[in-house]
């Protein structure tokens, strides 16, 4: 249930082919990646696969972690911005607020 338990050592980051993942925005040059920082979402939308997939609960990665992860991508992948792939990172504006403090790169 822990994310914090799934973070990926540098050494395990080496065993993808993250090039593959990074996009490249043609008219300005930048590289950017999806990046995600929690999983599931605590609401029950009628509409939603995460009703059944996630089964309304929500797991975040701790902002740390997040950091961390930034660091790696800004320093070894060069990656200049990330796209939130998060179900719902606007659910707690204090957590967001703190990831967004903590990366020191463009959203």
């Amino acid at each position: 249930m822990n994310l914090d338990d799934y973070e990926l050592e540098e050494a395990d980051w080496d065993s993808i082919d993250l090039e593959r993942s990074i996009y490249v925005d043609p008219s300005s040059g930048k590289r950017f990646v999806d990046f995600q920082t929690s999983r599931g979402c605590p609401f029950n939308c009628g509409f939603c696969y995460n009703k059944k997939f996630a089964r309304r609960k929500m797991r975040r990665f701790s902002t740390e972690v997040v950091e961390r992860m930034a660091r790696l991508l800004v320093e070894k992948y060069q990656v200049d911005c990330v796209k939130f792939v998060d179900d719902n990172i606007y659910f707690q504006r204090k957590r967001l607020f703190d990831v967004l403090t903590r990366l020191n790169i463009s959203f």
